[in-house]
């Protein structure tokens, strides 16, 4: 999982360093889009937490009380 997230992480930089100036450029030269490009959040790579777990037996629909 933070292999992924740092590798868009790195995406989202190189993007942020080479792609958007050069779309600036054409910014400036009067070729633009109908919207702006939205900018690009970073992942934190943050695990998630673990739910409660169910009870021993439950998990398959068994009762320990069936015979």
């Amino acid at each position: 999982m933070t292999a992924a997230v740092n590798a868009f992480n790195k995406a989202v930089g190189s993007f942020e360093t080479r792609l958007l100036p050069g779309i600036r450029r054409f910014r400036d030269l009067g070729a633009t889009a109908a919207e702006p490009i939205p900018p690009l959040d970073v992942v934190e790579p943050t695990p998630r937490l673990l739910g409660p777990l169910p009870e021993a037996g439950k998990a398959n629909g068994e009762n320990k009380n069936q015979g």
